[in-house]
């Protein structure tokens, strides 16, 4: 029995309380809470908390469900695309699809569509093109091992775009002046290989593109760039290969300025190479600032 106002005062300071706890989101879906709910018997309690439990496990078990059979689409379309006996407008469609799908299992699937020999050169395209949409991750030197002169033009264009737009560290850095150098000592693509084939049209430009953007990702990863020419192709060194002089000249990369300084020992490069080091410092302009 309230006898006094402070008896009333308690009393309603124990129902706000109360009924904060359910209105601000602190009630829980277990039986000791729905039981103790306001306005609801012990039974009545038992049975709305069991009714949430069993709707929350059923949402759980669906939402399960659904994972489950998303994931078992996206490895069928992704098996379906080494089905070469399907049309291969169909299988770049697939590749388009799997590139809408923003985890990492999807783009590994890409990733081994655009490595694959096996495939046509639009499907490997079309996974490369959508693998430029998201983060690279390892993607770079996979990718840029496809840089050899028999793989299909179409792909190291693909490659070389894909290159330009993200970070490229020591190995892709690697196949990237490896390719170069196969290309200065006068090795051909499989497309100037081709018999009654002129380079007066598409291939020419293309081929411009595949320079362009790869000069430009050495460029934008010069540290890597630098590191691969002095430990591979002996930039700094008394006996410095003739590529790796050349390509520092071509890319105008000052910072080599320091590795061309080196005097030759006694053991002395050919006079192509020296020739080509004084050309590169006079470029370069090495030594303008100490004069």
């Amino acid at each position: 029995m309230l006898s006094s106002a402070a008896d009333y005062q308690t009393l309603a300071r124990k129902m706000r309380a109360r009924r904060g706890r359910v209105t601000r989101g602190s009630f829980k879906p277990n039986m000791q809470s729905c039981v103790g709910a306001p306005n609801m018997d012990k039974a009545t309690g038992m049975r709305f908390c069991s009714l949430l439990l069993g709707i929350g496990m059923f949402i759980a078990v669906g939402f399960a469900a659904c994972r489950q059979s998303q994931s078992e689409d996206r490895e069928r379309a992704f098996a379906s695309v080494f089905e070469l006996s399907r049309a291969t407008t169909e299988r770049v469609a697939t590749v388009k699809r799997l590139a809408a799908l923003p985890d990492e299992r999807s783009r590994s699937m890409l990733l081994e569509i655009a490595t694959s020999p096996r495939l046509e050169t639009p499907v490997r395209v079309e996974a490369i093109e959508g693998l430029r949409n998201g983060d690279n991750g390892p993607a770079s030197d996979a990718l840029a091992r496809l840089l050899q002169p028999h793989v299909p033009l179409s792909v190291r264009v693909a490659v070389a775009g894909y290159l330009r737009a993200h970070s490229c560290k020591w190995n892709c850095a690697l196949s990237i002046l490896h390719y170069s150098e196969r290309i200065s000592r006068g090795e051909k693509n499989r497309e100037d290989l081709a018999p009654g084939t002129t380079l007066a049209g598409a291939f020419v430009e293309d081929q411009g593109r595949v320079t362009k953007d790869l000069e430009e990702a050495l460029k934008r990863n010069k540290g890597f760039t630098l590191a691969v020419l002095m430990q591979v192709y002996g930039l700094g060194s008394t006996t410095p290969s003739l590529f790796a002089v050349e390509t520092v000249t071509r890319l105008s990369l000052v910072e080599a300025c320091s590795e061309l300084e080196n005097p030759f020992g006694i053991v002395q490069p050919p006079t192509s190479v020296r020739d080509a080091v004084s050309a590169a410092k006079a470029k370069l302009g090495c030594g303008a600032e100490a004069k």
